[in-house]
């Protein structure tokens, strides 16, 4: 995983787990590697659905960011449903933007331009 991080070539949405979270998210943004953006997400979310399908798309757009998925109540031990989706994004091993859930961004009726925007506003693509 290292080797991959250091070309900063990723392209594919991670699905990952609590015991990846570490090593797949601070640590590979720790190491200067990557910009690393996390959704937290509820299975069957309409919220959660519509972030994983751009984070599948912007993932093969944007190479040089790590893109992962984590079961929100799998991460964080009773992670409230009614707080996701929640995205996180990292960058040199610190946690530069939190957002619990996508209202303000236009909830189920939000497109990819301005999901885009967001992610272009905290340098993550």
């Amino acid at each position: 995983m290292h080797e991959l991080a250091s070309k900063g070539n990723f392209g594919e949405l991670v699905n990952i787990s609590k015991p990846d979270y570490e090593r797949e998210v601070t640590v590979c943004s720790r190491d200067g590697a990557c910009a690393v953006a996390v959704h937290l997400y509820a299975p069957g979310v309409e919220e959660s659905l519509l972030v994983t399908s751009y984070f599948q798309k912007l993932a093969r757009e944007h190479p040089s960011t790590k893109f992962v998925n984590i079961e929100g109540t799998k991460c964080i031990d009773k992670y409230p449903l009614v707080n996701m989706p929640t995205l996180i994004f990292y960058k040199n091993g610190n946690i530069v933007n939190q957002l619990v859930r996508i209202d303000k961004l236009g909830g189920v009726d939000m497109t990819m331009d301005t999901f885009t925007a967001y992610l272009r506003k905290f340098e993550m693509i």
